[in-house]
């Protein structure tokens, strides 16, 4: 199986528990594979036969833009939920979500893995 990967999607979002993080939205910053087959893309060299990840990073900059979360994992569940509805040739989603602004001296994250 091959994969896609898309980093450091940088993006805004309403994330977070504390008073001032429901107020402004802060940087988020995601890293994300995909596994799906490759092959038939591979061999066509046409846009129809693959996974188009600019189609992926707008799926997911309209989670993080039209919804609030709590959680960084609440909104890592829900973007691999959409992706493997949305796209029928993802198999598995591994997904990493920084947020650079959580604490002062470090860039936290989580990271969750889902297959079909």
């Amino acid at each position: 199986m091959q994969q896609i990967h898309i980093k450091d999607l940088t993006l805004n979002a309403i994330i977070g528990v504390l008073e001032h993080e429901r107020i402004k939205q802060q940087p988020i910053i995601i890293d994300i594979s995909l596994e799906c087959d490759l092959s038939l893309a591979a061999a066509s060299d046409n846009l129809n036969d693959a996974v188009d990840y600019a189609h992926v990073c707008t799926v997911i900059e309209s989670i993080c833009t039209q919804n609030e979360f709590y959680l960084i994992e609440k909104l890592a569940q829900t973007i691999i939920n959409q992706l493997l509805e949305t796209f029928n040739s993802i198999l598995g989603v591994d997904i990493t979500i920084y947020k650079p602004q959580a604490i002062g001296n470090a860039k936290v994250g989580i990271q969750m893995t889902q297959a079909r």
